[in-house]
């Protein structure tokens, strides 16, 4: 039982912080603990709210069952908010290359090695150039150069506005098929 689970690190915990088990007020408190944790996990849900949630339980697992048999539908979670975004793999591809090719800011990593560490050394490399040519102080110079210890890639998030998240179709896809199983 969950009871037997909980206890002893509650006890060992109290022993820890030097309150013996043999005082008194230590005995009540934990008979006082032990018949919380006891009211907690013995009691039975209440039958209504108990079907709601097998209910919802078997929506989650339909849904997870529907996403996972359609490899051409992603899931990610958006940005700013605590959604989610539901849509087309295609597109997001789709997006993503528009928006790498219209912006020449972003190229795909496609050697699985990161330019990280070299692009750190053109940067130390170009910095301690300046400085033997006296266009920058030494001080200038280390306040200039990155902190390779909080040195990252950036990301591509091609994701939409949090308005924009859930076609209509893809909306009543999931509509269809959950709501009225």
């Amino acid at each position: 039982m969950e009871l037997e689970r909980i206890l002893p690190p509650i006890k060992k915990c109290l022993d820890q912080n030097y309150m013996s088990i043999t005082n008194e007020r230590a005995k009540q408190t934990f008979s006082e603990l032990e018949r919380v944790i006891y009211n907690l996990y013995s009691k039975p849900l209440p039958r209504k709210l108990y079907q709601r949630a097998r209910r919802e339980y078997k929506r989650v697992q339909r849904l997870q069952q529907f996403l996972r048999s359609r490899p051409d539908i992603i899931v990610r979670p958006i940005d700013k908010g605590k959604g989610f975004y539901i849509g087309n793999t295609a597109t997001i591809e789709y997006k993503t290359q528009e928006y790498m090719d219209k912006t020449e800011a972003y190229q795909e990593i496609t050697s699985g090695r990161s330019p990280l560490a070299d692009n750190l050394r053109a940067v130390q490399t170009v910095l301690d150039y300046l400085v033997t040519q006296k266009a920058i102080t030494k001080k200038q110079r280390d306040k200039l150069l990155p902190n390779s210890n909080k040195l990252e890639l950036a990301h591509l998030y091609t994701l939409p506005k949090v308005h924009t998240v859930i076609s209509f179709s893809l909306l009543c896809i999931f509509y269809k098929k959950f709501v009225f199983l």
